[in-house]
C-alpha cells in the first residue's frame, strides 16, 4: 500500500451548511466569529447578554451577541474515466488518480467534511457514484483495483450529468481529468456549478509531448478512438506537439478564468504540498 498524505485547503466566501465545522460560516451558532447584536426575542440566549448594549439601547431592548458559527462542507472528486487517462507513461494514470482521491478523502476526514465521488466518461457512471458522507468509503488499495478491473470508456458526455447528483449548498469540487474534452462541454459544465467552487486539476504526463526522442518511424495510437497512425518522428513532429499542447494550456486557462476558476496542473507524480500551495500560496 502506497501512503499518501493530506492537504491543506479552505472555502472562498462563507459556508451556509448548518452543520458544524472548520470553515467561515454565515450561520449563526456557538462560533467565535462576532456578528452582530440582537434582541433577546430574536435570539433567546441570555448566556450571550450584553448588559452595556442593553443599557444605551435607545429602545430600552435586552440585546444578546450573535456569532457565526463554523460550519462543514462537502467535498466532491469528479473522476474523468475515459480511455485517455489511465495513459501509462512515467506514472500509470490509473495510479496516479488513485492517490489524488486518497488524498483528498484523507484531508476531508481531518477537517470534519463529507467526501463524495462521482465518476464519468461518455455517461455518468453510476458504479463510480458515492453520495457525500463522513464514513470514509475507500482506500488506495481498493481505487487502484477499482481502475485495474474497472471498464474503460471513451468520451466525456457523462459530466454534462454531474451536476445533476451534487447538494444545492455550496460544494468544493475537485474536478480531476487531463482534459482532452471538447471545451464547450467544458464551459457547460462550469456554467451549471457556478455556485460551488471547482478546482479543475489537470493530469499531464511529460511522455505525452517529450517522450519522443529517437528520430524514425512509429505507430502513435488515440486512447479513445484506438485509431493508429504511422507518422514520422522529427523535431518538427516534437515541435508542433508541443505547440499544440501549449495552446490547449492556454485555451483552458481562458475558460477558467471567465468562471474565475484557477487550475493546477499535476506534472508527473502527485505531492499534496501543491495543493496546500494552491490554497494558500505559500
Amino acid at each position: 500500500m502506497e501512503e499518501t498524505s493530506d492537504f491543506q485547503y479552505k472555502i472562498y466566501g462563507s459556508s451556509k451548511s448548518s452543520r458544524p465545522g472548520s470553515h467561515k460560516s454565515s450561520e449563526r451558532g456557538s462560533g467565535m466569529e462576532f456578528n452582530r447584536l440582537v434582541s433577546l426575542q430574536q435570539y433567546p440566549d441570555p448566556r450571550r447578554l450584553d448588559l452595556r448594549a442593553s443599557i444605551i439601547d435607545p429602545y430600552k431592548r435586552w440585546l444578546v451577541r450573535e456569532f457565526k458559527q463554523k460550519s462543514s462542507v462537502s467535498v466532491f472528486a469528479i473522476v474523468d474515466l475515459s480511455a485517455s487517462v489511465r495513459f501509462n507513461g512515467i506514472q500509470s494514470g490509473g495510479n496516479l488518480i488513485s492517490k489524488i482521491l486518497t488524498s483528498v478523502m484523507k484531508s476531508t476526514r481531518r477537517y470534519g467534511d463529507r467526501f463524495g465521488l462521482i465518476g464519468y466518461d461518455n455517461e455518468f457512471r453510476h458504479d463510480w457514484f458515492i453520495p457525500a458522507t463522513q464514513r470514509v468509503p475507500l482506500n488506495f488499495n481498493t481505487l487502484d483495483l477499482q481502475f485495474s478491473l474497472g471498464k474503460t470508456g471513451r468520451g466525456h458526455k457523462g459530466l454534462m450529468e454531474a451536476p445533476n447528483w451534487l447538494p444545492k449548498e455550496k460544494c468544493l469540487l475537485f474536478l480531476i481529468s487531463d482534459f482532452h474534452i471538447s471545451l464547450n462541454l467544458l464551459s457547460y459544465f462550469f456554467s451549471r456549478t457556478i455556485s460551488h467552487q471547482v478546482v479543475p486539476i489537470i493530469l499531464e504526463d511529460e511522455v505525452e509531448h517529450s517522450g519522443y526522442d529517437r528520430f524514425g518511424f512509429a505507430f502513435l495510437s488515440d486512447s479513445e478512438t484506438r485509431r493508429k497512425k504511422f507518422v514520422l518522428l522529427t523535431k518538427k513532429f516534437r515541435d508542433s506537439l508541443k505547440e499544440n499542447y501549449r495552446k490547449r494550456d492556454q485555451q483552458l486557462l481562458t475558460i477558467c478564468r471567465q468562471f474565475n476558476y484557477k487550475p493546477v496542473k499535476i506534472l508527473g507524480d502527485f505531492d499534496p504540498k501543491v495543493m496546500t500551495e494552491y490554497f494558500f500560496g505559500y
